[in-house]
């Protein structure tokens, strides 16, 4: 399936380029070293904090276009829709020269 591949590359690089992901690049190296020496302290954390999550429901403070914006302003959609034009069109074959 062209599509499916085409829209996980797309979601790949987007995601590649997002704040959130760096953040999470950064604070990998602590938090294996954490869960090394700690895993249900870790475990719990992470509950409280999706309790909490769930429980103020920050999301809904925002209007879905808002959210859109947000999404779409860390990604280069210039960049995902050349990569989509470019995957779509065949490759051109090379010039060829003419003898003399």
């Amino acid at each position: 399936m062209p599509w499916l591949d085409m829209g996980r590359s797309i979601a790949r690089r987007w995601w590649q380029r997002h704040p959130l992901h760096a953040a999470g690049q950064l604070a990998h190296p602590l938090l294996q070293g954490y869960a090394g020496r700690h895993p249900a302290k870790l475990v719990a954390s992470a509950a409280v904090a999706g309790s909490v999550l769930a429980l103020i429901r920050p999301w809904r403070l925002l209007s879905g276009t808002a959210l859109l914006a947000l999404l779409l302003r860390t990604s280069d959609v210039a960049d995902m829709i050349t990569t989509l034009a470019m995957s779509r069109s065949e490759p051109e074959p090379p010039p060829r020269k003419e003898m003399p």
